[in-house]
């Protein structure tokens, strides 16, 4: 499967019309391109998460008990850094998570 879409509307409506397994796939993928975005300062925490929290938050219920810790890290990484509550080394383990289930 090949996701090059031009915008994350694009690559959320893809997401939504695959199957499961694909899906999941499709979604460690996303987390990898985003994470690696982040880590070659392409964004920041809060750009990186903020895309990882709303793709979790948005088309993967399904997956959800096997990714739950990496929204609660993204979608509270996302916040500014006023209103966070987590250390913004957690992203760490986020990245762990995601290369653990790749």
């Amino acid at each position: 499967m090949e996701n090059k879409k031009n915008n994350f509307q694009e690559e959320l409506d893809f997401l939504k019309k695959i199957d499961l397994n694909e899906r999941r796939q499709a979604f460690l993928k996303y987390c990898q391109k985003n994470i690696q975005l982040k880590n070659t300062n392409v964004l920041n925490i809060e750009e990186a998460s903020n895309r990882i929290c709303g793709i979790c938050s948005l088309y993967f219920k399904e997956i959800m008990p096997e990714f739950e810790k990496v929204m609660d890290i993204a979608c509270d990484l996302e916040l500014s850094k006023e209103y966070r509550e987590r250390d913004p080394k957690d992203w760490n383990k986020l990245e762990e998570i995601i290369k653990n289930k790749s």
